[in-house]
Parts: C-alpha cells; structure tokens; sequence
C-alpha cells in the first residue's frame, strides 16, 4: 500500500478531483494537482514528480476532443444504418477489429481515454454515412474528411478500416501519397493497427505487431502488401489467397498513388474469379484516399478529358458494385471544387464528396500554427 504522501496518493487523489470536475482541460487538471501537491503531507515530492502526476492524470482523463461535425448530402435512396441496434448485433457476433484498435491505442499509444472515445464515434458516424455494407444492392458512396496537418488523421481512418472490417467490408484499399517513405510509414501504422502483423508476400514469412502481438487475436485480416513493397501482382497470383464471394476475412491493400501499381491492381480485380456477367465485383469496397487533395483530383481542362491516376481510382470503383471512397485531407478546396456531375461510361463519377463532408476536431494536445501564433480571425487580436 503507497504510503499518505506518496506520488501514487497524489496521482490517486488527483483522478478522483478531476473525475469529479467532469470534462477537464489541460489547464484545469494543472491547476488541480498543484493545489493539492501543497498540502503538507505532499511536501517531499519534488517538482518533477509532480510534473509526472500532471501528465499521467492528463494521459488517463484529461485531453478531450470535440465531437466530429458533417455537412451530408440529399441522397433520397440512402438510410442512414448503422444505428445502435446494428452496433448490440455487431458485438453480439464477437465483434473484434474496433475493440482491438482502441484497446490498442489507450495501452501501447498511450493516447488519452477521452481522445480514443471521440475517435471512435467520430468514426462510427462516418461509416454510418458510408454504404450499408450488407445491403446487397447497388449503391456507391462518395465522401471526404477533413482534418488538420499532424492531428490524427492516420488514427482515424485506421479505425474506419477496423470498423467496416468489423461490419462486412471485404476489400479495403488505403491509397497513400506519391512516395514510398509515405506508403512504407502508412503499412507499418495499418500494419500495428489493423492487420496485426507484416507478411512478406515472396517469402510468407509473417511477424506479429502491435494488435495481433498485445490482443490475443486469432483471426487476421489478409494483405496484400507489407512494408518490403508495395502491391505486386505476380506475388499475389502466386500467393493462395483470391478474391470471391466466399471469401471471409477482410483483404487489405497499401498502395502508393503510382500510375504503374493502380494499374496493376485494376488488373488483378478484372482478372478475379468474382468478376461476375456484369463485369463487377460483388464485394463491399471501402477506398481510403489519404492526400486526397494530391494527384487524385482531375487537373485536364478540355472537357473528356481525364488525368491517369485520377482515371483510374474511379476505374477501381467502377470494378465494384458496392464501394465507398473517402478521401482524407487537410485542404479540402480543390476537392469541393470538382465537377459533380461527371459521369463517364468507362469510369465512372467524379471524386467530388456528393455524400458526406466529416470535420475532424482536433485534440487540445495538438500544436498547430493557432497555437504558436493565435487565432487572428479575433479582432481583439494585438
């Protein structure tokens, strides 16, 4: 048992003011452990162990998010159906991926409980607005998330894959920037929080990380890329796994937004065995676009006309007759700006975000250009 004085008493005392406070902030939680750090029987902690009881009550309670805000589209065929009923049945089937993913972030990323609750329904309301995965007729989702620079975009839409890992979602493809180092870094964070392991596909040699290492998890998903390299398509008609309808783990694919591996992958769909006599692929498809702003928007001027990459991640969604693309970024005008009523034969839609816009509200913990240097849209601003 920690002795009255002690850092354990202090951290223990600390949470119990703070829960009793409700939704602190950083401050208040400061301001909290130091009025109690001065009461006498705490006079042989230092500063420094006091500092550590500060970020630990912080780390535990204290950072909290703003919930998600969404501009949706007038749809009339579309029903909102992820409702708390579809949540309880989900659960009841051994629901696993999402309760992985946020057991993963509180215990090996430390992220604050508060931050991985809103993380959780910031992402249940944007699979809630994409395509109901059972439905089996045709539907086809188009939305966009914004949210700042380095505030948690990645967390994010790893636990949007885990979600619609978790409610029907077979295949799921996480387009990164145009350079390896930014595939290789998405792999590795899909990989910790989603996959649970890094398969080489050419050797198959598979080593457990993150969600699989700590989760106990026996069940995981099928990838079709790892860090040693990007999607490759004779290592993938090699490997046993293929694509059909009987198929029951999610596939997962981390690709670089490169013209020769969009290809690649058009080709492997059109040549899968669940092509079927409409030339589709009767899957649920999820795309997740990170960058969204960059080469996936269609730059051609003359009317017809179409830029390679933008071409073709329609063409992927064109494969499929249930998909739902979201597109991450941090500078949403270009997208916004895109020709809605695009609708070509061979591609499809445009990318424009007809269905849903989702706004991240970021963390009191993130340091953004407003941090550093105010918020001059006040006028009271020296």
């Amino acid at each position: 048992m920690s002795s009255l004085g002690s850092f354990e008493n202090l951290l223990d005392m600390s949470l119990v003011l703070v829960r009793n406070e409700g939704d602190c902030k950083e401050r208040q939680i400061e301001e909290i452990v130091y009025k109690l750090a001065d009461s006498p029987i705490f006079e042989n902690l230092d500063i420094n162990e006091i500092k550590k009881v500060i970020k630990k009550v912080q780390n535990i309670e204290g950072i909290s998010m703003e919930e998600a805000s969404c501009i949706k589209g007038d749809d009339p065929n579309f029903v909102e159906w992820l409702t708390p009923e579809r949540i309880e049945e989900s659960f009841q089937n051994d629901i696993q991926y999402s309760e992985d993913y946020l057991k993963f972030l509180k215990t090996e990323e430390n992220f604050p409980g508060k931050v991985v609750s809103r993380i959780d329904q910031a992402t249940k309301k944007i699979l809630g607005l994409c395509g109901d995965p059972a439905n089996n007729n045709l539907w086809e989702r188009r939305g966009m998330v914004v949210g700042s620079v380095q505030s948690g975009k990645t967390a994010n839409y790893i636990s949007l894959i885990n979600k619609a890992a978790d409610f029907g979602y077979k295949v799921i493809i996480v387009i990164t920037g145009i350079h390896e180092n930014l595939r290789d870094q998405t792999q590795k964070r899909v990989n910790e929080g989603f996959i649970g392991g890094d398969r080489d596909l050419k050797t198959a040699k598979f080593k457990k990380v993150g969600v699989g290492r700590n989760t106990g998890r026996r069940v995981f998903p099928r990838p079709f890329s790892s860090r040693s390299y990007d999607f490759d398509i004779a290592a993938a008609r090699r490997n046993p796994i293929i694509i059909d309808e009987s198929e029951t783990k999610p596939l997962i694919f981390v690709i670089k937004k490169n013209t020769s591996i969009l290809q690649r992958l058009i080709s492997f769909f059109e040549g899968s065995p669940a092509v079927d006599i409409s030339n589709k692929i009767n899957l649920p498809l999820l795309i997740i676009d990170d960058e969204a702003d960059n080469a996936s928007i269609n730059t051609k001027y003359k009317r017809g006309e179409v830029t390679k990459i933008n071409s073709q991640i329609r063409k992927i969604i064109n494969i499929f007759s249930r998909s739902s693309y979201v597109g991450y970024t941090a500078t949403p005008m270009a997208n916004v700006l895109i020709n809605p009523g695009i609708d070509d034969p061979i591609f499809g839609k445009s990318l424009y975000p007809r269905d849903f816009i989702v706004a991240l509200n970021q963390s009191p913990a993130y340091f953004g250009a407003e941090r550093f240097f105010g918020d001059y849209s006040d006028p009271n601003t020296d």
